[in-house]
């Protein structure tokens, strides 16, 4: 598996569109005040207002500057100056962000929503399938770095 791996990602047309996540099973990681959710072929991460701010600028949004470099470590995934823990233990979460990064299938990161969780919630969502081109427009990508026991 090679070190180094291209992650597409897309913005909204317009401010506040979204494609819903769809079916998926609820984790949440109290250690880290995380909550993920579990989908078919996708792993999404319910943003909760900092985390919107600080990942949201770094990941989804063009700034005429070169997208960060996505590091995943064995204890956390790194996204420019902020850093996302992952749980010490094997969990459900973990081992589905792992097999989505460390697969063979394109990635594809985009923001979603889902009606069951409060208006305005939006969740960064990482998918084996593109989202709708008629929400989307692709953005340069983001290059994740696989990096220590990660790397399988």
């Amino acid at each position: 598996m090679p070190a180094n791996r291209t992650i597409r990602r897309y913005a909204a047309y317009f401010r506040g569109w979204a494609q819903a996540f769809g079916e998926h099973q609820r984790v949440d990681d109290h250690d880290h005040g995380l909550r993920w959710l579990l989908g078919e072929n996708q792993v999404g991460i319910i943003l909760e207002a900092d985390l919107r701010r600080r990942l949201f600028a770094e990941i989804l949004v063009l700034h005429g500057q070169e997208p960060p470099v996505i590091t995943l470590g064995a204890d956390a995934i790194e996204v420019g100056s902020s850093r996302l823990a992952l749980a010490e233990d094997s969990t459900p979460a973990k081992a589905r962000v792992l097999r989505l990064l460390t697969g063979a299938a394109a990635l594809h990161l985009f923001q979603t929503y889902h009606l069951i969780y409060p208006s305005g919630t939006r969740i960064l969502t990482l998918s084996e399938r593109a989202p709708l081109s008629i929400l989307y427009r692709e953005i340069p990508p983001l290059t994740l770095h696989i990096a220590g026991p990660a790397q399988r």
